[in-house]
């Protein structure tokens, strides 16, 4: 009754009441926008309106005016005004004026570029039998901290219960969510990814739930910005099981350890793998046990650098090789729990994140622990990372739907994979830490020492002359660094 008589009318009357009272503002606005940057204080693009029919959306333009929204280079290019714009949402002022053309509604699914309806499957295509939305149910439950999917079924789960009482409460956790600024970056889940991840994943039948309207939604953490575990994407353990993980090992004269570092990954209860292994001129027989290892397990690959290139460069050849959903990391003398791939791809499942790492326990050279265990934090931002190297190469595991390997592509310096980790960090809000010890680092008592001092130098440097940081914060970030470090060793 409310959807066939009443939404319309309703649509009606509040956008011309918001439009009067927000004429000033709004040119005020367009007058700034003018003054920022070169270009028309409007902005118009092609949108997916009701039915799948296109028209022109409007907003305030918030970015350089030969912004391309599908151009990965360009995507992010805000203006200075246009920051503080699409922060509080003023750019969305504009599009009143298609609600009272017809176009769209207060609330419903956003309106999207055609590319998205485009590639969606019939069941997704639902999301536009209304209106499209100035705001709807997964603006107010995260934003775009959410991934596509999640999105989809929220929009199909407000059409399936689209009622007055439930537009008022979208609009109240709207405000809500404004005032806690969350997800409303678009660039941390970029549109050309999006439209990426709906071309390649694999097709998946997402029916939003049944039954009570908020009842079923996920609980917002508001300190990460992340849906909780309780709703969790519509995938089955078919699907899990299809999700391939490709572990990048370098090697450099690592012979003694091979065998035990290959038979710990054989040894995962997760079996959809690929073991891809890098040489780096090894002068030892370590390419002899790869290929010795090759002959009867397809899923070990082997490569070679033609010239003795580092660890770096090593891993980055490795990315480049590397097919799956997944990448996770292994160092040739490292070791593995049985569980830590199926654990772990499980987690970031459920966390919806790109980046996760995983407790360790420290290890002599022979590999039996030594009950010196590393706990994680639940999260690290860029920020506190950079007081707390505690993410260590073997643990890590990044999703390459929410990624691209440029990003995971490590600097070619000292402490390369913490550098990787802190500029993986600028492009995305947290990495997430599971508590649990699922590997086990091997380490020479001999070299201990001379490690410690040799680490020092090389966070320093990482700070000054990779990050470009100032004294006073490096000096800042070091204490944390320093602290950290010893406090894991306790």
């Amino acid at each position: 009754m409310y959807q066939k008589y009443f939404k319309r009318t309703f649509d009606t009357a509040v956008s011309s009441i918001v439009l009067m009272l927000a004429l000033p503002v709004g040119v005020i606005i367009a007058l700034f926008i003018r003054i920022d940057s070169k270009g028309p204080a409007i902005f118009k693009q092609k949108r997916t309106g009701l039915r799948g029919t296109e028209f022109h959306m409007y907003k305030f333009r918030t970015m350089a005016s030969d912004n391309n929204i599908l151009d990965a280079d360009k995507a992010n290019s805000l203006t200075t005004l246009g920051k503080i714009i699409r922060t509080l949402s003023l750019d969305e002022i504009p599009q009143f004026i298609n609600i009272l053309k017809g176009q769209m509604s207060i609330i419903g699914p956003r309106p999207w570029i055609p590319e998205y309806y485009q590639n969606m499957t019939d069941e997704q295509r639902k999301r536009a039998s209304v209106r499209p939305g100035i705001t709807g149910l997964a603006q107010a439950r995260g934003r775009n901290n959410l991934s596509v999917f999640d999105k989809i079924n929220y929009d199909l789960l407000y059409i399936q219960k689209i009622s007055f009482r439930n537009d008022v409460k979208i609009i109240v956790l709207t405000i809500l969510a404004l005032f806690e600024k969350t997800g409303a970056a678009i660039e941390k889940h970029a549109i050309h990814q999006e439209i990426n991840i709906l071309k390649l994943q694999p097709r998946l039948t997402q029916v939003a739930p049944s039954g009570a309207f908020f009842a079923e939604l996920p609980k917002q953490n508001k300190a990460k910005g992340r849906i909780s575990r309780n709703i969790k994407s519509k995938l089955n353990d078919d699907t899990i099981k299809k999700d391939l993980v490709s572990i990048v090992i370098p090697v450099y004269n690592a012979a003694k350890f091979l065998d035990d570092t290959i038979q710990t990954i054989q040894n995962q209860t997760y079996t959809n793998w690929e073991a891809i292994f890098v040489d780096d001129c090894s002068t030892d027989n370590s390419v002899a046990i790869i290929k010795r290892h090759q002959t009867k397990d397809s899923r070990i690959k082997l490569y070679k650098n033609k010239t003795n290139s580092h660890a770096a460069l090593t891993r980055n050849k490795g990315i480049d090789e590397a097919k799956g959903r997944y990448i996770a990391f292994l160092d040739a003398d490292d070791l593995w729990e049985p569980t830590k791939l199926e654990k772990q791809i499980n987690y970031m499942k459920q966390k919806q994140c790109e980046f996760s790492f995983t407790g360790y326990e420290f290890a002599n050279e022979n590999g039996e622990p030594n009950g010196k265990k590393v706990a994680m934090p639940a999260s690290l931002s860029y920020k506190q990372a950079l007081r707390n190297t505690i993410i260590w190469t073997t643990t890590v595991m990044f999703d390459m739907q929410k990624l691209t390997k440029e990003t995971i592509y490590m600097p070619n310096v000292k402490s390369e994979d913490t550098a990787c980790w802190w500029k993986v960090l600028k492009t995305i809000d947290y990495a997430y830490g599971m508590p649990c010890i699922l590997s086990y680092y091997r380490r020479s008592s001999g070299t201990l020492s001379a490690n410690k001092v040799e680490a020092v130098k090389r966070v320093w440097n990482l700070y000054r002359n990779v990050e470009k940081h100032n004294l006073l914060f490096s000096a800042y970030c070091f204490s944390g660094y320093a602290f950290n470090t010893v406090m894991k060793r306790i």
